[in-house]
């Protein structure tokens, strides 16, 4: 009877410890497995989103180690190399508690290619406009008297005042304004009342275009008889300027001069002439310009 009951409680026991085995089996997490071999034994490892959470929950009782950032903590089943599940001396699966580190690849970045960047912006054009050639215009002077006592006053005086218009595209620069000969010789440009000419040195002007300065004027020369002279100016783009035509040893008698002005019309136009301050004194005579100018 005794020995009836040693089996009754021997029975019993091990339906418990099946029962407890069971149980066990049905708490393992049931989610994505990952096999790794190593030696006679193969490590199915299955993630779950609870081990995480039994981790941080129980991380004021384990030592405390500095997980790696977005660290992965799995529980694996530990199996043969046949791929049995490894049980311990009471028939319980074993299983151990993994912690990888989920490593995030850096995309690779690009080289820059230097050819694809922007190209620096190249320095600004320099304020020297393109050259251009010059387009030459003439206008010829006359002066006659009306008598002979209306002949020029002896000694210097301006004989006419002459006045460019800069043109709105016209380049920076210096520009030549050309005083010369009436007939083409150096003894045609100043005639006495008696119709006998004067020998004459000249010199025309500069008007310089856009660089806010103007050259001196030119000095008289140690040698000469008569002497006439353009003034030197300055002006922009736009703006109208004045020369001056002057005259030095004017000698008695002096009762006409023929006189031209050579210029760019590219850069300027010539939009006005009159007779100067010499003729202030004495007759204006006449006066006549080719082409005509309105006076």
């Amino acid at each position: 009877m005794k020995n009836k009951s040693i089996y009754s409680v021997c029975i019993t026991a091990a339906a418990f410890i099946i029962l407890n085995a069971t149980s066990c089996r049905e708490n393992i997490p049931q989610n994505s497995q990952k096999e790794t071999t190593s030696g006679d034994y193969t490590i199915t490892s299955e993630t779950s989103a609870a081990s995480s959470k039994t981790s941080a929950e129980t991380s004021d009782t384990a030592d405390t180690t500095t997980l790696p950032v977005n660290a992965i903590t799995s529980i694996v089943r530990v199996t043969d190399k046949n791929g049995i599940t490894v049980t311990d001396a009471d028939g319980i699966d074993v299983t151990e508690i993994v912690i990888s580190e989920n490593k995030i690849t850096e995309q690779t970045k690009k080289p820059i290619d230097e050819t694809q960047t922007q190209k620096p912006q190249t320095d600004a054009p320099s304020a020297e406009p393109e050259h251009r050639d010059p387009v030459l215009q003439t206008l010829k002077m006359t002066w006659l008297c009306d008598s002979k006592d209306a002949t020029l006053p002896v000694g210097a005086g301006q004989l006419a005042a002459v006045t460019f218009k800069i043109k709105e595209d016209a380049p920076d620069g210096d520009y030549n304004i050309e005083l010369l000969h009436g007939d083409d010789s150096d003894t045609g440009s100043f005639v006495k009342y008696d119709s006998k000419k004067k020998y004459s040195n000249l010199d025309g002007g500069i008007i310089s275009v856009g660089s806010g300065s103007a050259y001196d004027d030119n000095p008289s020369p140690d040698d000469y008889d008569t002497y006439a002279n353009l003034s030197n100016a300055c002006a922009n783009r736009g703006e109208t300027v004045t020369l001056n035509l002057n005259a030095e040893n004017i000698h008695a008698g002096i009762g006409a001069f023929t006189l031209k002005i050579r210029f760019d019309s590219s850069v300027m136009e010539l939009t006005d002439i009159s007779q100067g301050s010499v003729f202030d004194s004495i007759s204006k005579g006449t006066f006549m310009t080719n082409p005509s100018m309105n006076q």
